[in-house]
């Protein structure tokens, strides 16, 4: 069984386009705020909604999106998604 993680290094961008990338593979969008927030290197916040429902799974609600591109990571990682061979 492979399990795919998202891992924090790189640039913002490049983690940014992996983690849509990862969210949209298991039918989640990543919701992205205009806002800035506390963070001086962050100046968005996200939240994650399953696409078949609009429910948001993830970050308060699509209005006011409260997680970190890292929290949104760490979410991700915490869900065991893995690869093809899954049982």
């Amino acid at each position: 069984m492979t399990v795919i993680a998202l891992v924090k290094h790189g640039t913002f961008e490049k983690r940014l386009a992996a983690t849509r990338r990862a969210l949209k593979s298991w039918n989640y969008r990543l919701v992205k705020s205009r806002a800035i927030i506390v963070h001086p290197k962050q100046t968005s916040a996200f939240a994650i909604v399953d696409i078949k429902s609009g429910e948001v799974v993830a970050g308060e609600s699509v209005a006011k999106p409260r997680l970190s591109l890292s929290q949104i990571e760490d979410w991700y990682n915490a869900q065991n998604f893995c690869g093809e061979g899954c049982n």
